[in-house]
This record gives structure tokens, sequence and C-alpha cells, in this order.
């Protein structure tokens, strides 16, 4: 997917979901739950890419994935992995419920993702992948922003978080590349 080859990504997500759900069926463990709840989010986002005019059913699937997550840590007790994907798949439901209008579900998703993810942050600075995805969930803040006092509040903490995330792993392209979208938000005067 990251290549740009959605389709043979498509592929592949399809049959990774199609296994995870017979080794889900023979083997119900929690790692394998929680393998399958993060392949049904990643073929989600993969869908979505594919066919952004039909969000529906990617926005399901990534609620059934957060809902998995949601089982395993009320059954099992929270994790890091769960902890970690979760809150990723909250970001991505925002996204895609965003660009269908609907904000205040949107907003929803952003507000679970930012409270796990201000929590993992808290808890572990020395991980950067906390603070760039809870950048990234600050970017979406921005672009849901009512105002440009709002917009601008937003702004400084995304780019706290990126910059903190840059700060620990100069070289991963994926953080600067996600600063460099927060930067194309910001009005000239910020």
């Amino acid at each position: 997917r990251d290549q740009d080859r959605l389709k043979e990504s498509n592929t592949a997500h399809k049959n990774s979901v199609e296994r995870m759900m017979r080794l889900n069926n023979s083997s119900n463990t929690r790692d394998t739950q929680s393998f399958y709840a993060e392949v049904r989010a990643v073929r989600a986002v993969t869908q979505a890419r594919i066919t952004p005019d039909a969000l529906l059913g990617p926005i399901i699937d990534l609620r059934g994935a957060v809902q998995g997550w949601d089982r395993l840590i009320k059954q099992l007790g929270p994790n890091p992995v769960d902890m970690n994907r979760k809150p990723i798949a909250s970001l991505h439901s925002a996204r895609l419920l965003a660009q269908t209008g609907k904000k205040s579900d949107a907003i929803s998703n952003l507000q679970t993702a930012a409270t796990i993810l201000e929590e993992l942050t808290k808890a572990h600075p020395e991980i950067p992948s906390y603070s760039f995805e809870l950048g990234r969930t600050y970017t979406t803040f921005v672009q849901l922003a009512d105002d440009a006092s709002s917009a601008q509040a937003w702004y400084r903490k995304a780019r706290a978080k990126l910059d903190a995330a840059i700060e620990r792993y100069p070289e991963n392209a994926q953080y600067r590349k996600a600063l460099e979208e927060l930067k194309a938000l910001a009005p000239v005067k910020w």
C-alpha cells in the first residue's frame, strides 16, 4: 500500500483477513484476535484508498477492529500492542468519517485516539511512534477546527508532537512527511 500498489495490496489484505479468520477460529488467543483486528483495520485503510467514494465498508471494518480491541482490553486488561493499535484505527476512522461529512462522529473518534495516545506518550516519551501518531491525530483536529483560534492551538500541539518524534528518530521519512503536511495547513500569519 505504501508503494501505491493498491490492487496488489488489497488482494494481499483480503487473503490475510481470510487466513486470520481461520486462525482465529482454530487458535482463539489474545494475539490472534488482536492481529485479526489489525489486519482488518489495515485492509480497511487500503480499501478506502481504492474506493474513496465508497467508505461505508472501510468505516465498518475500522469500527469492528476497534470493538475487537475494546473486547480484549475489557476481558484481559490493556496491553501495549492493543493500546497502540486502537487509537491508530480510531484516527483512520475519524478521517474517513470526516470525508463522509460526519464531523461529530469524526471528532469523537479523534478524542478516543488522542486520550489513549496522550497516555502512551506520557508513560513512554522514548517511543517516537506514539508522539508521531498523536501529532497526526492533532493534525486532523486542525483540519476539522471550526475557527482559526482552535486550529492554531491544535496546530501547536501537533507541531510539538511531530517535532518530538522527529527528534527521537530523525531519519524517519514518514515523520518528516507528516510534519510537511501539517505545515501546509498553517496560514502564513502563524
